[in-house]
């Protein structure tokens, strides 16, 4: 209706998606980062697509520069990982790795700034910086999609990353960190999970923006996920997808709302949305069933989801890792009623 063809638009999101399946079954660090590139470039110009909307060319910008200083980390980690191992094969990797006789500070350096490009695209902190300010600028309907599918996609990469090249496969072997034994993997995995919550959530409280709320919780929601990361058993992974399933319906439900009441009211202010709930009943009650799942509250999915992933650290023996998860879904509640609040 502004002018904008919509054919581009479409490609981008063919493109995106077909890069996130390629990145989902890729296991050559090479074919992990051109598929990572596709994804960006392609998000980068959905992000920026209203560009009549001077925040969405903002929120473009920032986009790509953070997104390249990520990639630029990634690849150089690749090369050194290239250069220590003489393969980009994740097995091959293992294979040397397990050998031993890698030495161990570039290799830590490697698997760091690898990392680093993987945190990027989860935006979990301290790579995060880019999400609130891309979330609230692009359209509502490419900041649904990038906070479920790039975010569905980089999660499947570092668990595989993780998972094939650093974890001892034999069924006996508790799923031993065969690399750097030296390292408490878990611990460092376990304090970017809690930083990553809490900081989401208690930004969130002082939003004003419902949209950027809703990016600040969706940091908070990779934190959830990271905590499954932290078990890296069978039990882990499974509760990550299964709260990525649910995920997906509670956040794409919440991010749809705000465009229909944006398109209503030509706003996404918290207090512009004073009394909308009686104007819009059926609306208004399913943003509070979306609201209520995504604090993880019974009888809704997202509890289910909390369940797994709580049930996976307790049983793997963190148990003040879900203490934390507890205490900040109960922070959670609040800015998410924030919400509900404003709208009855």
């Amino acid at each position: 209706e502004n002018g904008n063809t919509m054919g581009e638009y479409f490609a981008m999101i063919i493109g995106m998606t077909l890069s996130m399946f390629l990145l989902t079954s890729a296991t050559n660090l090479i074919m992990i980062y051109v598929s990572i590139e596709i994804m960006s470039l392609s998000s980068y110009i959905l992000a920026g697509y209203t560009k009549q909307v001077k925040r969405a060319s903002e929120a473009s910008l920032k986009y790509v520069i953070y997104g390249s200083v990520s990639s630029g980390l990634m690849i150089w980690g690749i090369s050194i990982m290239y250069g220590l191992t003489g393969s980009l094969n994740l097995y091959e990797i293992k294979a040397v790795l397990n050998a031993g006789t890698t030495d161990l500070v570039p290799l830590l350096i490697s698997i760091l700034m690898i990392v680093a490009g993987f945190g990027y695209k989860i935006s979990a902190v301290p790579f995060h910086f880019w999400t609130p300010d891309v979330y609230e600028g692009a359209p509502v309907t490419v900041t649904a999609y990038l906070s479920v599918a790039s975010k569905a996609a980089g999660f499947a990469v570092l668990l595989r990353f993780v998972k094939i090249g650093f974890i001892d496969g034999t069924p006996d072997a508790n799923n031993h960190w065969v690399v750097l034994e030296s390292i408490d993997w878990g611990f460092i995995l376990s304090v970017l999970a809690v930083l990553t919550m809490t900081i989401g959530n208690l930004v969130a409280l002082w939003q004003e923006n419902v949209k950027r709320m809703l990016a600040y919780s969706s940091i908070a929601h990779a934190g959830y996920m990271l905590m499954g990361l932290v078990v890296m058993d069978e039990v882990g992974i499974t509760a990550i997808m299964v709260y990525f399933i649910y995920y997906l319906f509670m956040n794409i439900g919440a991010f749809m709302y705000v465009m229909f009441i944006g398109n209503k009211i030509g706003s996404e202010d918290l207090y512009d949305y004073e009394g909308i709930g009686y104007r819009e009943p059926v609306l208004g009650a399913c943003m509070i069933i979306f609201l209520v799942s995504l604090t993880g509250l019974p009888p809704t999915a997202g509890f289910v989801g909390k369940l797994y992933i709580f049930t996976a650290v307790l049983d793997a023996g963190y148990i003040w890792l879900a203490v934390v998860g507890v205490l900040n879904s109960v922070i959670s509640l609040y800015y998410y009623f924030k919400i509900a609040r404003s709208m009855y």
